[in-house]
């Protein structure tokens, strides 16, 4: 029988190869998304493996308590402190101080002392020692207990002369754990 050559109708072989060539297009397609999907995983778990051993990494090493190192220091018995603060290291010096836990309040001028001890109440304070006499005139009309630390310059008969005087004396160049450590004997000898 002869089929007309426009017929709807494919012959069986040649929809067959059609068939055929779909067929192995879509297998293909499928390999390939197959493919891409199991790359993507795998890239995806790479990511996460390596992600999750850095957190783990810097979780574990700050637990345990290794790594950089912080210095903080806390001041176990935080008090209001008056400190004459002249120059920038001075400033730094009072943040420091205030950062542990203090109440720290500067001003310029020791001659602002009296005004100052007459508006708040200090526990502390903190000037050099060669305002000594000046300091010691302003404190005498304070209603409350306050300590005077001196301040030497560090390396001078000054400083000699502040340790005679008081036991706490500091010097320029201590540390904060040193002037943390003066103001705590303090505030602990004026509360007993």
């Amino acid at each position: 029988m002869l089929q007309p050559l426009f017929s709807r109708q494919q012959p069986p072989m040649y929809s067959a190869g059609i068939s055929a060539r779909v067929t192995s297009q879509r297998c293909r397609q499928g390999r390939d998304s197959v493919i891409s999907r199991s790359i993507r995983a795998t890239i995806f778990s790479t990511i996460l493996i390596y992600a999750n051993s850095a957190w783990a990494c810097g979780e574990s090493l700050f637990h345990v308590g290794k790594g950089v190192v912080f210095r903080e220091y806390t001041a176990p018995l935080p008090g209001k402190i008056l400190m004459v603060a002249r120059s920038e290291g001075d400033l730094i010096l009072a943040e420091r101080l205030s950062a542990a836990g203090h109440d720290v309040r500067t001003i310029a001028d020791p001659g602002q002392i009296g005004q100052e001890l007459a508006q708040s109440d200090f526990n502390i304070v903190l000037s050099l020692f060669a305002e000594r006499q000046l300091v010691a005139q302003q404190m005498q009309n304070a209603t409350n207990d306050i300590r005077y630390l001196p301040v030497a310059q560090d390396g001078t008969a000054e400083e000699q002369a502040a340790n005679a005087v008081t036991r706490h004396a500091l010097s320029t160049d201590d540390s904060v754990k040193n002037f943390l450590r003066a103001i705590h004997r303090t505030l602990k000898q004026s509360k007993t």
